[in-house]
C-alpha cells in the first residue's frame, strides 16, 4: 500500500529557549549566559529565535534584560529575532530599541482564549488586550515590524477546563483582520 502525502517544498521553525525554555526557571541565567547560547544558535544556522520577553521585569525577572539581550545578539548572519510582546508598556521598551537599531524582526502578541487565564495571566479581559493588541500592531506595522498573533489555551484550560470555540474563533479572527502575518495557537 502507498501513502500519498501533500508536503510542503520547506518548513519554518523557531527556536524559543531563550525565551519560553527558561520563563519558568527561578535561578537567575546571567544575561553573559543568554547570548552565549544565542550566539551559538545562531552559528548553527537557526533561522529564527525568540530570544526574549519585554514583560514587566516585576513579574517575570528572568526578562529583565530584555533590552540587553537585543543590545548584545551579533547580527552578522541572517537569523532573525522575534520577542514576546505582552503590552503597550512592553512595545514603549521595545520601540526604543528598534529605534537605536537593535529590534526585532517580529514580536509576538498573545491573549489566551480562555478570559479567566489571560485575567489572571494577563490582567486583561478579552476586549481589553485586543484593544492594547490592535494599537500595539498599527505601531508595529508602520516600522516593518511583523506580527505574530498568539491565541493560547485553544485546547483547553488549567483553570477553566474546556474553551469555547466561539472565543477562539473570535481571537483568530481579531489577529486576521488586525493584520497578524502569523497566527499560531499552542
Amino acid at each position: 500500500m502507498s501513502y500519498q502525502t501533500n508536503r510542503p517544498d520547506s518548513i519554518e521553525y523557531c527556536e524559543c529557549w531563550t525565551r519560553d525554555g527558561l520563563q519558568s526557571i527561578a535561578t537567575q541565567v546571567p544575561t553573559e549566559r543568554k547570548l552565549e547560547m544565542l550566539h551559538g544558535m545562531i552559528d548553527t544556522g537557526i533561522p529564527e529565535m525568540e530570544v526574549t520577553s519585554f514583560s514587566h521585569p516585576k513579574l517575570l525577572p528572568q526578562f529583565a534584560d530584555a533590552v540587553d539581550i537585543l543590545k548584545g545578539l551579533r547580527r552578522d548572519h541572517d537569523s532573525r529575532f522575534r520577542v514576546l510582546m505582552p503590552n503597550m508598556k512592553g512595545w514603549e521598551r521595545f520601540e526604543e530599541c528598534c529605534k537605536e537599531g537593535y529590534g526585532a524582526h517580529k514580536i509576538i502578541l498573545m491573549i489566551s482564549a480562555s478570559e479567566d487565564h489571560n485575567t489572571k495571566n494577563f490582567r486583561a479581559t478579552h476586549e481589553e488586550a485586543m484593544a492594547d493588541h490592535a494599537a500595539i500592531m498599527k505601531r508595529a506595522h508602520k516600522i516593518g515590524v511583523e506580527v505574530v498573533g498568539c491565541v493560547g489555551t485553544v485546547y483547553g484550560c488549567a483553570i477553566k477546563g474546556d474553551v469555547p470555540q466561539a472565543d477562539v474563533d473570535k481571537l483568530t479572527h481579531f489577529y486576521h483582520e488586525e493584520g497578524a502575518q502569523l497566527l499560531i495557537t499552542p
